[in-house]
């Protein structure tokens, strides 16, 4: 029985065929895996220690498969392992955004929420000690009638308030900033902290003295 030439059939076929060549790091990986079964089969070899099959090419694609996989389970623990750090990260900050609400709604007057700050700091509590100086400063900027004092208002809107007392919108703004990052931040609060909010408290409070007398006398 004569066979078929299908030579011309295998050329059209080939003409359609596109070879993907591997990823260079592949090809270095392949290379390295097959010197290295080389090596060991030569050092097996010096102790008469025949192996079948250890430099057999298709021990390297093995070997490159299992890497593979090996590469795949690493980055999916790694990959685990973020979103589970995360989301202990977004637990704790739902935590401390909790008390913080639960906090400042507390219903107390300038004077009192120093006192308040003053006894936190004494129980080394800066954290809520810094918070108290900055809730402080919000009720007295509502006893004077310049920014109404509401729990739900962000920083971002009081300062806005203030728009129209720059210097005392600037202390605001900064006292805010060093109690939202020792509030949310990732570091703990310090007495430099409290020290540093009570002078700016302080300040906060004689320009809002001018700022009242600049009101009375117009």
């Amino acid at each position: 029985m004569p066979i078929e030439d299908i030579t011309r059939e295998i050329s059209q076929v080939a003409q359609h065929y596109q070879y993907g060549k591997p990823p260079d790091f592949l090809l270095s990986l392949q290379d390295v895996i097959a010197s290295l079964l080389r090596w060991v089969a030569d050092l097996l070899h010096s102790f008469h220690i025949a192996v079948p099959g250890l430099s057999d090419s298709r021990m390297v694609g093995n070997l490159m498969q299992l890497a593979l996989y090996a590469a795949g389970i690493a980055c999916a623990l790694i990959f685990t392992v973020l979103v589970w750090l995360r989301l202990i990260d977004l637990q704790r900050q739902n935590q401390l955004a909790k008390k913080k609400s639960s906090f400042s709604q507390s219903h107390l007057d300038s004077r009192a929420w120093q006192q308040q700050a003053f006894t936190l700091a004494q129980e080394n509590n800066w954290r809520l000690s810094c918070r108290a100086l900055q809730l402080g400063l919000l009720c007295e900027l509502d006893e004077t009638h310049l920014v109404a004092f509401a729990p739900a208002k962000t920083n971002h809107e009081y300062c806005r308030n203030l728009a129209q007392y720059p210097v005392l919108q600037s202390i605001f703004r900064a006292i805010s900033s060093t109690v939202e990052e020792v509030w949310f931040g990732n570091r703990q609060a310090s007495r430099d902290d409290f020290e540093l909010c009570l002078s700016q408290l302080t300040s906060a409070r004689q320009e809002l003295q001018n700022v009242t007398e600049r009101i009375a006398n117009s």
